[in-house]
């Protein structure tokens, strides 16, 4: 008996020690490191229900399709000039080729990091615009973790940083970034077992433009959601999968991307993925599209984007079809089907996203309204319409304006992980949510609904 309960305690002895599974400073990046990492297919990988304490996961048969490294280098080996704008504490790590914002693209995206005791952070970034470098620090660091990162911590941390070029205009990024650890245990990959815990990150963001060459400042809201795992020692996430909604509003893994040694891969093409932050559109609309293909194992990839049917549309902004990030306005009622092919090394593969956007006619939509012939998706509920924006957003003026042009001030308040607006009392019909610029960031513009 007393063999039995000691080989309990040991058991939970071991249990509780393997419970306390703690990253601090000592598990991230540092200066001239280089970490290799595989990318694999997300087909048929779910979403891991498994959370909580002593969980297993095993993603020991994902086959890699191609291979890179995140190079972590002194900032003077990147530009020297740019020691004056981040120090020689700081190192960096290039995270783009190219990003495309609407009617801007930018080169050579780099990011900034330092690490303490209380957080790994971004603290810098720079970008080429049209060949001239500009360098810029976070005037609020994104704060990557905090330490000590445990089971059950939840933190929210915001984001501020801008880039100004004369006579052209500012690129600005804000956000707010949430970790959830909401478990811990072992996790398996092709690279091997790790003890780790795992986080859901909630990056929510606003991009703004403002520039002499557009009427009005513009501002793109995105949310990006990814579940990492994060072993001692092994310095970026042992597995990450990025996840998306479907059009049910369901979670879907839309990419995975794991921790691992070299392998002799054979080249593959790349895998064309792309979305678009406005799928339901009036005549007259446009939108643009962000390319979420991973560099393939054949040198840089080329793009070319096609749309079904093939009048009703035209690629806008100075974009076409062979742009990384193209806009394109509709000029026409109906459904599209958009395509992209992309090609890597002589490889090519395409995607077809059949009835991705849809364009209603204004007319018809508020004459159906105002008969209550017609009821459109997302409707606002019960009264009110939610969006997934910062909580900071409500202490700046919103409107609301009819089709007729009458304006009046909305009020919105936060709630969950977004800000409600109040829409008792509105007629059915086309209005237009809308901020203006503040603080030299731009304002937003959404078109709202709502059906009896």
């Amino acid at each position: 008996m007393k063999n039995l309960y000691a080989l309990l305690t040991a058991l939970a002895l071991a249990t509780a020690a393997q419970a306390q599974i703690t990253i601090t400073q000592a598990d991230m990046p540092v200066a001239n490191d280089t970490l290799r990492y595989s990318v694999a297919s997300p087909v048929g990988i779910p979403v891991p229900t498994q959370v909580g304490p002593g969980q297993t996961w095993d993603y020991g048969t994902l086959v890699p399709t191609r291979q890179a490294v995140a190079r972590y280098q002194p900032v003077a080996s990147i530009n020297p000039l740019f020691v004056l704008t981040f120090g020689f504490q700081a190192y960096g790590s290039k995270v783009a080729d190219s990003i495309g914002l609407g009617p801007i693209s930018v080169q050579n995206v780099y990011n900034y990091f330092r690490r303490n005791s209380s957080s790994f952070s971004v603290v810098g970034r720079s970008v080429e615009f049209t060949g001239l470098p500009l360098p810029a620090n976070y005037t609020d660091p994104d704060e990557l973790y905090s330490f000590p990162l445990q089971f059950g911590d939840v933190d929210s941390t915001t984001f501020r940083v801008a880039f100004s070029v004369a006579g052209q205009g500012s690129l600005i990024q804000r956000g707010t970034r949430t970790n959830r650890v909401v478990g811990w245990g072992s996790i398996t990959t092709p690279n091997g077992t790790f003890q780790a815990l795992m986080v859901r990150v909630t990056e929510r963001r606003i991009d703004s433009i403002i520039s002499p060459q557009l009427p009005i400042p513009i501002a793109f809201p995105s949310v990006t959601r990814t579940i990492i795992w994060l072993a001692p020692g092994q310095k970026i996430p042992v597995m990450e999968l990025s996840i998306g909604l479907t059009p049910q509003n369901r979670e879907t893994v839309t990419g995975v991307q794991y921790r691992d040694r070299y392998r002799n891969l054979v080249p593959s093409a790349p895998l064309p993925a792309f979305v678009s932050p406005r799928r339901n559109l009036t005549v007259g609309d446009s939108t643009f599209f962000v390319n979420l293909t991973p560099p393939g194992a054949g040198g840089p990839n080329s793009y070319q984007w096609s749309v079904e049917p093939l009048t009703g549309w035209r690629f806008a902004s100075g974009t076409s079809a062979g742009s990384t990030n193209p806009v394109i306005a509709f000029t026409a009622p109906g459904s599209y089907s958009i395509g992209l092919r992309a090609t890597s090394g002589g490889l090519s593969a395409d995607t077809l996203e059949r009835d991705y956007i849809r364009v209603a006619d204004p007319t018809a939509l508020q004459q159906g309204l105002a008969a209550g012939k017609l009821r459109l998706q997302p409707n606002p509920a019960q009264g009110y319409t939610l969006l997934p924006l910062p909580a900071s957003e409500a202490n700046r003026p919103w409107y609301i304006t009819t089709a007729d042009g009458r304006q009046s001030r909305i009020w919105p308040t936060s709630q969950g992980a977004g800000l409600r607006f109040n829409t008792v009392g509105l007629a059915p019909g086309l209005y237009l949510l809308s901020t203006p610029p503040a603080n030299g960031d731009g304002g937003l513009q959404l078109r709202l609904t709502i059906a009896e």
